[in-house]
């Protein structure tokens, strides 16, 4: 985000999301809005409006509490959303009607908007040269499936590190990812640019 919005935005990191809260509009009097990741279960903070995202092909409403499946609350807490973002959407074949019944089971007659991923150009890193032929690939995203499939469809994938989301890179991981781009006939790495949200319909 700061990356990409430079000076014109605040970024912080803390913990206690009230605290951090308090922190920020003493520091910068001028912020109109404070944007909160995944704190739908903070409940010190009351949000002025909440946006609660679930995946097409693994959403909350055939999701389980922990620990037997990933939930961290009830399905009927997805009332408390003001708006339902369905992401990772197949950009063909997409039904949303039995979808959108379903959300409305727990969050009541609340907007639903459906997105879907597009992948621009890839980008190489350094002074290497535009990637063609064989890759590859590491990731330590929460589902790697959506980008997976799309390098697929490019390059042949001789072989994925899939690591979990948040990962702790150590220096034995980093020394087998690079032990195997230097014995890879094509030594290419990589960088994907996406736009997560760059297709939305909304359910009316």
């Amino acid at each position: 985000m700061f990356l990409k919005f430079g000076k014109n935005v605040v970024v912080t990191v803390g913990e206690d999301r009230a605290l951090a809260i308090a922190n920020i509009l003493q520091d910068h009097e001028d912020i109109d809005a404070i944007i909160l990741d995944d704190a739908f279960q903070h409940r010190s903070v009351t949000p002025s409006f909440s946006i609660l995202l679930t995946e097409y092909n693994h959403p909350f409403t055939r999701d389980y509490l922990l620990p037997a499946g990933n939930l961290r609350e009830s399905r009927r807490g997805a009332s408390r959303a003001d708006v339902i973002v369905v992401t990772k959407c197949p950009s063909q074949k997409l039904s949303i009607d039995a979808l959108t019944n379903d959300i409305r089971r727990y969050a009541g007659n609340k907007p639903v908007f459906f997105t879907t991923l597009k992948y621009r150009d890839l980008v190489a890193f350094g002074n290497l040269s535009s990637p063609s032929g064989r890759i590859i690939l590491v990731t330590g995203i929460a589902n790697p499936d959506p980008l997976y499939d799309h390098l697929k469809m490019h390059f042949e994938i001789l072989k994925h590190f899939r690591y979990a989301d948040h990962h702790s890179f150590a220096e034995s991981d980093i020394n087998e990812i690079h032990y195997e781009a230097h014995s890879c006939p094509t030594r290419v790495s990589l960088l994907p640019r996406k736009t997560w949200c760059d297709s939305v319909q909304r359910h009316r």
